[in-house]
């Protein structure tokens, strides 16, 4: 960018920082021929124009002005300053001042966005799970549920030793085409959490005191054939390496506006349902197949889906198309092939 060699002065009203901090200054700027000259109470400094980085014209956005030293002006855009540097208008600029051009390059950022986000993050993430994935989960199972134990989650089971030995063997006995480890089965007091299972990475399963209260034995093995399917499809690392993919992606289109921005917030967390349930429904589609297998009816694993619903605390009962992690119930009973319509 060159500036004019004219003798001719403007003077525009813009915002100074000394680059050693965040506050900035109302300043004068004066662009007289080839130099910069800035003018505030406590402010005088003086630059030529082509010892400064400008920033490209962009629309009607404002102009930057960066010295040698980190410090910055920012002056509004103008016809009488694009004069004054000597600039003319170029293509790229009267098409970015054109509706129908910021218009297309939106609809190209959204598609490039959804395509990222259904396509390309997926594909990556799983590829590289398949690729590492069975190295990374070598000894893991005790180590994580060791960490989640220390963090506070829940508390040491309130179940009879005999009953969770019972258990681990039972369900390893009618999940025996799937070589269940018993001792990968952990049972703990799940707090608010109620009845609920989780698989940790490595394969560890965790079934809450309750779960076990509320299900009756053949519910209770669905559910674990259920919990299988997120260890055979190695749910855990596929979902954290597409959140991590869906962050940087988001970034790397939008700017780095910060881990905290309401907006990359929103975004992570409508990626990261849409992907837990995408792997719920892929769990589901596994357990009945374990089930038929095994000879349980897979309507076990709907009506033992309907009953962890009914025994949901009050505050997690309405559950969001949008926000929910997990598919909303009834359709997934009907995916299932409907419950067993039996009280038990």
């Amino acid at each position: 960018m060159s500036a004019s060699d004219t003798t001719t002065t403007l003077c525009v009203a813009g915002q100074y920082c000394d680059g050693y901090n965040a506050v900035a200054h109302p300043v004068n700027a004066l662009f007289s021929g080839a130099d910069l000259v800035l003018i505030a109470p406590d402010i005088h400094r003086t630059a030529r124009l082509s010892e400064l980085q400008v920033s490209e014209p962009l629309g009607r956005l404002p102009r930057t002005f960066t010295f040698a030293d980190g410090a910055t002006l920012v002056v509004p855009v103008s016809e009488a300053l694009a004069k004054q540097l000597g600039e003319s208008t170029p293509h790229l600029q009267h098409w970015e001042s054109k509706y129908r051009y910021a218009l297309a390059a939106l609809v190209a950022l959204l598609v490039s966005a959804w395509w990222i986000y259904s396509y390309a993050i997926p594909l990556v993430a799983d590829a590289v799970v398949a690729r590492f994935g069975s190295e990374q989960e070598a000894g893991l199972p005790g180590a994580t549920l060791a960490k989640w134990d220390a963090a506070g989650v829940w508390e040491p089971s309130k179940l009879e030793a005999s009953l969770q030995s019972q258990t681990r063997a039972m369900i390893a006995t009618r999940l025996s085409a799937a070589h269940v480890e018993p001792r990968h089965i952990a049972f703990r007091d799940g707090l608010a959490m109620g009845a609920n299972a989780f698989t940790l990475d490595g394969g560890a399963m965790v079934l809450t005191d309750d779960l076990i209260h509320v299900l009756n034995t053949e519910e209770q093995v669905a559910v674990v054939a259920h919990e299988l399917g997120h260890v055979h499809h190695r749910h855990n690392q596929r979902l954290l390496l597409r959140q991590l993919g869906l962050v940087g992606a988001f970034h790397l289109l939008l700017g780095n506006s910060g881990w905290n921005d309401p907006l990359a917030e929103t975004t992570q967390l409508l990626g990261q349902t849409r992907y837990s349930r995408a792997f719920e429904a892929d769990a589901d589609a596994y357990a009945v197949g374990l089930l038929k297998e095994s000879g349980i009816p897979p309507c076990r694993l709907a009506t033992g889906l309907r009953k962890l619903e009914a025994a949901a605390p009050v505050h997690g009962k309405t559950q969001s198309e949008w926000f929910s992690s997990h598919p909303l119930t009834d359709d997934r009973i009907r995916k299932i092939g409907g419950d067993c319509g039996a009280k038990d």
